[in-house]
């Protein structure tokens, strides 16, 4: 690995047994070096797995340091964007369902290949709620979306 034995010896002395890419970035992902380059844990864990670099990878149940191959799919952006947590705004507990102030009323919509989708006003809130979920089952949306 290097031209000079010595440091051949003295780098796996220092490093063996010692996780690599276990720097974690403000994002929450986990980062490291090889080669004076900086590699995101998840997608090195997934190339070495299957043996090539993938578009985008998913942490299947949000959790950004959680790199078991069982938790890491490869997806495109529309795919990654189908299992997003909730956001940290929301005021309702269900991804797409909001109070809209102006009618008294629960409005619901999805979002569809950067797209809103309206579904509707109601209400009651589990009448939004019920056709926000019979949405995400319409357009492939990954179970854990919105937890």
């Amino acid at each position: 690995m290097f031209k000079n034995p010595k440091y051949s010896k003295s780098w796996n002395v220092n490093n063996a047994n010692k996780p690599a890419l276990n720097c974690l970035r403000k994002d929450g992902y986990l980062e490291g070096g090889i080669f004076y380059k900086l590699f995101l844990a998840h997608r090195v864990c997934f190339a070495i797995y299957y043996g090539f670099w993938p578009k985008e990878v998913d942490h299947i149940n949000h959790i950004k340091t959680d790199n078991r191959i069982v938790n890491l799919r490869e997806v495109d952006r529309q795919g990654n964007c189908k299992n997003r947590p909730l956001a940290c705004n929301n005021r309702s507990g269900i991804t797409g369902v909001c109070w809209y102030k102006k009618r008294n009323k629960w409005q619901s919509s999805i979002k569809i290949n950067q797209k809103s989708i309206y579904l509707g006003m109601f209400k009651d809130i589990n009448d939004a709620i019920k056709i926000r979920q019979q949405a995400e089952i319409e357009y492939n949306f990954h179970k854990n979306h919105g937890n």
